[in-house]
């Protein structure tokens, strides 16, 4: 085991984050438009729609595991986890157009096979990215920074996803005009992320120890139980965006009477978030990441809760402004710090296994977000069958923007309590992260098998 990688550069990480611009985008076509599209304008039956995404997400989650995987084990002259985001560009941009711009007519074994499609050529760029950036340090601090080079990307997609539309389309356009110059957007920006990053950042992390069988890899992951809480705790916020994120056309247009400002909000939410996240950063040298990302939930929650309890009349824009507002502030943390949470709980598996599985780790974690933006698609339009909301309905009622905001707001609040209950006293603290990398430095590079996973299991446990 090596130590301390030096300090990234910014001109790195700045080529490096670029591609979360892409990804982000794709992810915004896949959860606030293209189930809302497929269901309002290609008139498929709601209930149906929130079916075929839960179920594709399910298969796909199978799929991370393996590439989680595969990505570890991988060597190649270029490195581990390049290559698979350059054999996964083309894939994705060719599933994008399909999936964004399907055909008159197209029904459900459509949608179907190029939403599997999609989530596939995602997958097979996301885990390995992921797992790239989780090894350029190994300081507690400064995993937070690369996290956020990353995740900045990430909010200058969605908002650029917010404002294309108002740039290059009427007021109030169509979804399948949006999904248009969305999907058009994903296939430019993937093509240029892809490359800066293919000629800017080195995949030059040292040879790791054998990687175990699939079987074995997924085994000692189940095995490690701060994992599994972190697991648990993220999925339930990720159900409770996947709710949301889902229904969000109707929440605004409808929920809140406010027609064709989700790009305005968006925009807003995002700037804010932008504006918060270093400060979060700085943050992370005098609290633990876990208590600001319970903060950050905090503050979501209360946004959240809201908007359940909005009530539509004159001064509505204004209202929605400030609950957007608040939303943004709470996205910051949630965007900058899982992942860099995630970095550490790697360090604790390794003290336990002697082997930092970065790729399987990142896999684990986002299966757990897939199964839980799935689930949240599939339970939000199946509460809305069940209340007989009809997206194309005219006109709505004042029980069809109730129902709405209920499903929208209220679940993901409620949500997301048991997981700020499951983040509270969090095991891997500051002191804790760094007695795990002191213990894997002090092994060498030449022993794969762990000294003590009782003195780590009895640290977390005192945190």
């Amino acid at each position: 085991m090596t130590s301390a990688n030096p300090r990234p550069r910014a001109s790195t990480l700045v080529a490096y984050g670029g591609l979360a611009i892409p990804l982000l985008l794709a992810d915004v076509c896949l959860l606030a438009y293209l189930p809302a599209y497929y269901a309002e304008e290609m008139t498929l039956q709601v209930g149906l729609v929130g079916v075929v995404f839960l179920m594709t997400r399910f298969c796909d989650a199978l799929l991370d595991l393996l590439v989680g995987w595969l990505s570890d084990k991988t060597r190649s002259r270029s490195g581990r986890r390049k290559p698979w985001v350059l054999i996964g560009t083309p894939m994705l941009m060719l599933a994008a157009w399909f999936l964004c711009n399907p055909p008159r007519g197209a029904g459900l074994l459509y949608l179907s096979i190029w939403a599997m499609a999609f989530y596939a050529a995602h997958t097979a760029i996301k885990i390995p990215y992921w797992s790239w950036g989780g090894e350029f340090t190994t300081d507690y601090v400064e995993r937070s920074r690369v996290t956020t080079f990353r995740e900045v990307g990430t909010m200058i997609g969605v908002m650029f996803g917010a404002t294309a539309p108002l740039v290059f389309l009427p007021d109030n356009p169509s979804l399948r005009s949006v999904l248009h110059v969305l999907s058009m957007s994903i296939i430019g920006w993937t093509a240029v992320t892809a490359l800066l990053i293919a000629l800017f950042v080195k995949d030059s992390q040292p040879p790791m120890e054998a990687t175990p069988r699939f079987v074995d890899g997924v085994h000692s992951l189940a095995r490690n139980k701060v994992m599994l809480r972190f697991c648990l705790a993220m999925g339930l916020v990720n159900l409770g965006f996947g709710a949301i994120n889902s229904v969000a056309v109707f929440v605004v247009n409808i929920g809140l009477n406010l027609p064709g400002k989700i790009f305005l909000l968006t925009v807003i939410q995002y700037v804010v978030a932008l504006s918060v996240a270093p400060w979060l950063i700085r943050l992370t040298r005098h609290i633990d990441k876990h208590v600001l990302l319970m903060g950050s939930l905090l503050v979501i929650v209360a946004a959240f809760t809201w908007g359940a309890l909005f009530i539509p009349g004159e001064a509505a824009l204004l209202a929605a402004v400030c609950i957007w507002i608040l939303m943004g502030v709470g996205f910051a943390g949630f965007f900058a710090i899982p992942l860099s949470m995630l970095a550490d709980i790697v360090d604790y598996g390794a003290v336990q296994t002697g082997q930092r599985l970065f790729g399987t780790y990142v896999a684990a974690y986002n299966c757990t977000t897939k199964i839980g933006m799935a689930l949240g698609v599939g339970v939000a339009f199946g509460l809305l069958g069940l209340l007989s909301f009809h997206p194309n309905a005219t006109p709505h009622t004042a029980a069809d923007a109730l129902s709405i905001r209920v499903v929208g707001f209220g679940l993901t609040a409620v949500l997301f309590l048991p997981a700020i209950a499951l983040l509270w006293n969090f095991p891997i603290s500051r002191q804790a992260q760094a007695h795990y990398r002191q213990e894997l430095e002090d092994r060498g590079p030449d022993e794969s098998s762990p000294t003590s996973s009782g003195t780590c299991t009895s640290l977390a446990s005192e945190h």
